[in-house]
């Protein structure tokens, strides 16, 4: 996962970086490649998280990630309701594996 991570940064490095923190990524989305190996566990969706303030980890719509978003407002007291009322992001994940255009990644990879 890593080579692909690296792979996909060389290639876009003002849009994407592998650098962990926050503070040195100039704005670049985040590929988290660390996470995502074998022997890798991380929070499922919709679990629970650890924190004072009782905060879930709670899937997003694309069209909600925007400035100001905040984890505190996903909490075990509000992610069933607000997927009552909006849905699941996932409702459509294998109908829609279909249709991701995957081209210029099989690119980078078979480079």
């Amino acid at each position: 996962m890593g080579s692909l991570s690296h792979t996909i940064e060389n290639t876009y490095p003002d849009n994407f970086s592998t650098e962990r923190m926050k503070m040195k990524r100039n704005g670049r989305l985040y590929i988290d490649y660390v996470q995502h190996g074998k022997d890798k566990t991380i929070i499922a969706p919709y679990s629970p998280r650890m924190t004072k303030e009782g905060t879930a980890a709670a899937p997003l719509f694309w069209e909600e990630i925007k400035e100001g978003l905040h984890p505190g407002q996903f909490t075990i007291s509000n992610v069933i309701e607000r997927t009552a009322q909006y849905g699941c992001p996932f409702t459509d994940y294998f109908s829609l594996k279909s249709t991701q255009e995957m081209e210029k990644m099989l690119h980078l990879v078979r480079k």
